[in-house]
């Protein structure tokens, strides 16, 4: 094992990608704080810094079995405070646009939780460890640095300048991440970081769901497709009788916020039950909406001269459309990763086997992203950043549509109130059908993908 010259790493942003660092950290150094923009307490809810908190969120099998090694018993209390666990076939009713997935059970769970109850549980065992604390209400506005190394961070608290020196430097700040702009400052550049934009937009409500509704699905979920299908949403229990109602919306469609809208546009989708849950249940939230949702890969690996005593992990380097639920376990991956080489490498002194070791995981994404049908490539310029490389759907020129299914007349759940079965319609056959599966701000882009 290298030796562990030093004892203080710092970690910009506290919220879900900052939390796993600074609980990974706490294992190397004597010393971890995390510097946050929002003010944080234990039971903090809903914060400025993360607006996806007003929409659903998935913990995929392979992030619940990572964080379940980083927080034993993790699984268990969050389901206490009210996550759903669900099967992802036998649980879910999924339509794609060849017709409905199978509902046969697969053997992998899906916990369906709040982004507020998931980061609070997490949150609360992270500040519990003797090592680690939080200084919040400070903006980061650059990094300090000497001779190719950074030292720490500077910026401002309040209405006074903030400074603080650590041998490590993690920025999990997320998706609008100014790291580009801060390497620039110091004299180090960055390629262009890789966007894929299908011009997605989530619209999301909460309700509550009468206690005697019986269906046979927790998930109900219909799936965009392009270029044809540019519409869908999904109905998940979460927090156990709230239900999360989110539309989305791709290549620019947006669903209404008003509730006649927000209706009108759900009775479009072929999955009625989304529209049903929104005609019968209660809501208990305002209607919250995220546009211009893209992926984006920032490919700090082919960075030569990346200074010394800085990483970055999250949705810092890779951010995703957020439609699969896959950016929770991306980040749970990546504080996996940082645990594992920290046993075996001095990482301040020698960052890039970590930022490499991530980009081996993402040449898979990338081989998959230039080859795929239908999508070009762009260069996109903009003042304060490289050009990025930017994929998005070609206007013209034939795709492959997915193989045509039977039609499936779903059935109704068992113990339905009469009078209301349009409520359980879509509750779905769990005969084995075959189906074919089913686009804030960055600091690159055209003007059209800018916030």
């Amino acid at each position: 094992m290298a030796a562990m010259y030093s004892d203080r790493a710092l970690v910009i942003g506290a919220g879900f990608a900052g939390l796993l660092a600074a609980r990974v950290l706490s294992e190397s150094y004597g010393d971890v704080v995390l510097v946050e923009r929002d003010t944080i307490t234990a039971d903090v809810e809903h914060r400025a810094g993360i607006p996806q908190a007003r929409h659903p969120h998935a913990l995929l099998a392979r992030g619940a079995a990572l964080l379940e090694d980083l927080f034993p018993r993790l699984g268990a209390e969050l389901e206490h405070a009210g996550a759903v666990r669900a099967d992802l076939g036998s649980d879910y009713l999924i339509r794609v646009p060849g017709g409905w997935a199978p509902r046969d059970h697969l053997g992998l769970d899906v916990l369906s939780v709040t982004r507020v109850t998931l980061e609070r549980i997490v949150r609360r065992r992270v500040i519990r460890l003797p090592n680690v604390s939080v200084v919040d209400g400070v903006r980061v506005e650059g990094l300090l640095h000497d001779r190719g190394t950074v030292t720490g961070v500077h910026g401002r608290r309040g209405d006074r300048p903030f400074t603080d020196y650590a041998d490590l430097v993690v920025d999990a700040s997320g998706r609008d991440t100014k790291l580009v702009s801060w390497l620039a400052e110091m004299g180090v550049h960055c390629p262009a970081p890789m966007i894929v934009n299908g011009h997605v937009s989530c619209t999301s409500r909460l309700y509550e769901v009468n206690r005697d509704l019986k269906l046979d699905w927790l998930t109900a979920f219909e799936v965009t497709h392009a270029p044809g299908t540019r519409r869908g949403g999904s109905v998940s229990s979460v927090d156990r009788l709230l239900w999360f109602v989110t539309l989305f919306g791709a290549d620019g469609e947006v669903a209404p916020a008003d509730e006649d809208g927000f209706l009108e546009y759900a009775l479009g989708l072929r999955c009625q039950d989304i529209a049903e849950i929104i005609k019968t249940a209660t809501p208990v939230s305002g209607t919250y909406r995220a546009e211009n949702l893209r992926s984006r890969w920032n490919r700090f690996h082919q960075v030569p001269d990346w200074p010394r005593g800085l990483l970055a992990l999250g949705d810092s380097v890779v951010s995703l459309n957020p439609v699969h639920g896959q950016g929770l376990t991306l980040a749970a991956q990546h504080c996996t990763d940082l645990r594992d080489l920290a046993r075996e490498h001095d990482l301040a002194a020698e960052p890039l086997v970590f930022q490499r070791g991530r980009q081996v995981r993402q040449d898979a994404v990338d081989r998959r992203h230039d080859r795929r049908p239908g999508l070009e490539q762009e260069e996109a310029h903009a003042d304060d950043a490289p050009a990025a490389v930017v994929l998005r759907p070609r206007a013209r020129g034939r795709s492959r549509q997915p193989a045509r299914l039977p039609r499936v007349r779903p059935r109704l759940a068992a113990g339905r109130p009469p009078g209301d079965t349009a409520a359980a319609v879509g509750a779905g056959t769990r005969a084995a059908q075959r189906t074919a599966p089913s686009g804030h701000r960055t600091v690159t882009g055209t003007p059209r993908d800018r916030a």
